[in-house]
């Protein structure tokens, strides 16, 4: 009784934790928060991606991350939306943003010094972009794939084994039902880290559709409604928008990291099939009476050397124990 209590309780907090991440990015999209507030959120963001990077460091089988792809998947979007509230008060606030973290990056990466630092920053940015986009997201999104591939190949033949082992009475009726669950389980873990690869994806996507936009908005705002140059409006929007970018373009890529880490790790550490041989059953032969001098040593036979030598190398030796 009290097992059963214990694992009905699991499910009831990781939905604790699910509905709180999708309320926390209801009010993230709908309520416009100040610079300071998306610095901390943003914070906060890289924080548990790192805390996840570290987790699946140290684990040891699938079924221990079966909440894995729902996380990423929280914190995908959770960094998209604070993207975005950054986008909407770059446009609104311009000049005037006082983000920390954005302009702390701006002077990390030069940009604010003249055209010559912007025009430097553009091209690491897209430098950046395309080592990401080409590399990590869709390296990852490729060994998700086929480790959700062969998952489904492999699993009709790996529960005919458990079922084989089960009818030879090598394994009890609990043990063949629990290391179905763990297949099914596996399975289902691979499919949905594969959907996750795929949303990481596109959140790429997204985050180079708001870094443009951001711009080409920001240079129509300063020239139309503020009456800025040209010049002085790329100066003002296009570094901010390029420091959004980057905000972005760094979960996505540790989030591109933890996929493929991940995957790879547990085909890697996956040792559920892999169990040792027993060893051979010892063989017995009887011999009638009259065949007794065929393995009589005394009298030169050599029936037993002639068993050994064409039996497998597994049943080598049996003779000996029981000559």
């Amino acid at each position: 009784m009290p097992d059963e209590t214990i694992k009905s309780k699991r499910p009831i907090k990781g939905s604790f934790v699910i509905i709180g991440g999708v309320l926390m990015l209801t009010l993230v999209l709908f309520i416009p928060f100040p610079s300071l507030m998306l610095d901390i959120l943003w914070g906060l963001n890289l924080l548990l991606v790192l805390l996840t990077f570290l987790i699946i460091l140290h684990f040891k089988k699938v079924n221990d991350l079966s909440l894995l792809p729902t996380c990423l998947l929280i914190l995908t979007i959770f960094s998209l939306l604070i993207q975005i509230s950054f986008a909407s008060l770059i446009l609104t606030k311009g000049e005037a943003l006082d983000s920390w973290i954005i302009h702390t990056l701006s002077l990390l990466m030069m940009l604010l010094g003249g055209i010559q630092d912007l025009i430097t920053g553009a091209i690491t940015f897209i430098i950046f972009n395309i080592v990401i986009a080409l590399i990590f997201t869709k390296a990852c999104t490729r060994v998700s794939e086929v480790a959700a591939r062969v998952s489904l190949y492999f699993l009709p033949g790996k529960q005919m084994t458990i079922d084989t082992e089960y009818a030879s009475g090598t394994i009890t009726e609990e043990e063949a039902i629990a290391r179905k669950n763990d297949l099914q389980h596996e399975s289902d873990f691979y499919g949905a880290m594969d959907g996750a690869s795929k949303f990481i994806s596109g959140y790429l996507k997204a985050c180079l559709f708001i870094t443009a936009l951001s711009i080409i908005g920001g240079i129509a705002i300063g020239t139309l409604f503020k009456g800025e140059t040209i010049y002085n409006a790329m100066m003002t929007y296009m570094p901010l928008s390029f420091c959004n970018g980057f905000l972005a373009l760094l979960i996505c890529f540790m989030e591109s990291n933890i996929v493929g880490i991940t995957v790879t790790k547990a085909v890697l550490t996956n040792e559920f099939y892999k169990e040792p041989l027993s060893p051979p059953d010892p063989i017995r032969i009887e011999l009638g009476f009259g065949l007794i001098p065929l393995v009589d040593k005394g009298r030169g036979a050599n029936f037993l050397e002639l068993l050994k030598k064409n039996a497998p190398s597994a049943y080598r030796g049996v003779g000996n124990k029981n000559s």
